[in-house]
């Protein structure tokens, strides 16, 4: 089932848009790794042993899952509203290929997180 990303930067009350984003990061990242494991884990095992798109899954879980772990270390760290490592990882999702190629809130939240990278290189 596919969660919808905010368009906008409307969140909580009082939120900021960096911690809106950041989240909703997470909530895809979170989204998308479970689906593409379920994919992978109910992929027809015949047709693995040939099929192109089963090594392409397995990619795409693995970075998702990767970006995931990495989020999740950053937030345990406790780090100020979109620091540099915060910043990397925001990068490496944008430069990173689509996940689902059909999901308007993966596009939509990599145009969000592409708007608030070049709002913190603005800042610096």
């Amino acid at each position: 089932m596919n969660m919808p990303i905010a368009a906008d930067n409307k969140n909580f009350i009082g939120a900021q848009p960096e911690l809106t984003i950041w989240t909703d990061l997470k909530t895809y990242l979170q989204r998308i790794s479970r689906e593409l494991s379920a994919e992978v884990s109910t992929y027809p095992a015949p047709i693995a042993r040939c099929d192109e798109q089963l090594p392409k899954m397995i990619e795409q879980r693995n970075l998702a899952m990767g970006l995931l772990h990495e989020l999740a270390e950053i937030d345990r760290a406790g780090s100020a509203p979109l620091d540099e490592r915060q910043l990397a990882l925001m990068e490496a999702f944008v430069r990173s290929a689509e996940f689902a190629r059909e999901d308007d809130s993966e596009r939509i939240l990599r145009s969000r997180v592409e708007a608030a990278l070049a709002m913190a290189r603005e800042q610096n």
